[in-house]
């Protein structure tokens, strides 16, 4: 099982790589390409230029959280790992007296 921290780790320093590292090619891809392309657009106006690393930052953190809520919900949705706890009630018989 892939853990989301690594993942998380992973897609700070290179947006998308933490995303790859869960199977998720093309949620990978796509977090690259806007990654980069907020990154050009933002290099571009003099207000971001003067405070550039800044939006670096908040594309590493974005992506981080992202890799880190996919990662999540990678592991609710495997059935193999959901644990039932305490006693679990039988459909038909529920409610019904006997």
């Amino acid at each position: 099982m892939k853990n989301r921290n690594i993942a998380a780790t992973l897609s700070f320093f290179v947006p998308g790589s933490g995303l790859w590292y869960l199977g998720r090619r093309r949620w990978a891809i796509a977090n690259l390409l806007a990654a980069t392309g907020l990154l050009l657009s933002a290099g571009g106006i003099e207000a971001a230029a003067e405070r550039i690393h800044y939006v670096i930052l908040a594309v590493a953190a974005g992506s981080a959280g992202l890799a880190h809520a996919v990662g999540g919900n990678c592991r609710a949705a495997s059935p193999a790992k959901q644990v039932t706890h305490g006693p679990v009630a039988n459909s038909e018989s529920h409610g019904k007296s006997e």
